[in-house]
């Protein structure tokens, strides 16, 4: 059995320097496409945070 992490990658607006890393992961029968929109209004918060949301493909 093989298994790949394909991974959504959010970077900040307006190239900020990264200083922050966060890892969402969904739940059992989710994948990264459902919880990524999170990451829409967490950068308002966040400006100089990457996301990641991996996904199985």
């Amino acid at each position: 059995m093989i298994f790949s992490l394909n991974t959504t990658i959010v970077k900040p607006e307006q190239n900020n320097k990264i200083h922050n890393a966060v890892i969402l992961l969904h739940g059992y029968g989710g994948d990264g496409k459902d919880i990524s929109i999170l990451t829409l209004n967490w950068k308002r918060f966040l400006p100089n945070t990457v996301f990641f949301v991996p996904r199985r493909s």
